[in-house]
């Protein structure tokens, strides 16, 4: 049996799956209540789309090259608000070919 999915993307990057030193209260060991739950939110999207019924294709945005994309009618991808380049690179060409992001 084959699983079908929906050309959509759920977009993984991995640096947004990572607490960094701004992630915590100041002088503590503690995360910031909002940083949390912004990283839990990332498996909502998820959750929600596969409630809505639709089953996307997970993909590695640092590790998967720019062809693939472009089957994908729409990508979700959340961000801490950077980028690397050459993952920038990629989504500026997805969009540039028509893809909603």
């Amino acid at each position: 049996m084959d699983e079908i999915h929906d050309p959509v993307g759920f977009g993984i990057y991995f640096p947004n799956f990572r607490y960094a030193a701004g992630d915590y209260f100041r002088g503590t060991e503690q995360v910031d209540p909002h940083r949390y739950l912004q990283f839990l939110s990332q498996g909502g999207i998820h959750a929600l789309l596969l409630c809505a019924g639709i089953n996307p294709r997970v993909v590695d945005l640092s590790e998967l090259p720019a062809r693939p994309l472009a089957d994908l009618q729409v990508l979700f991808l959340t961000t801490k608000g950077m980028l690397d380049t050459d993952t920038y690179a990629k989504l500026e060409g997805y969009v540039a070919g028509a893809g909603t992001w």
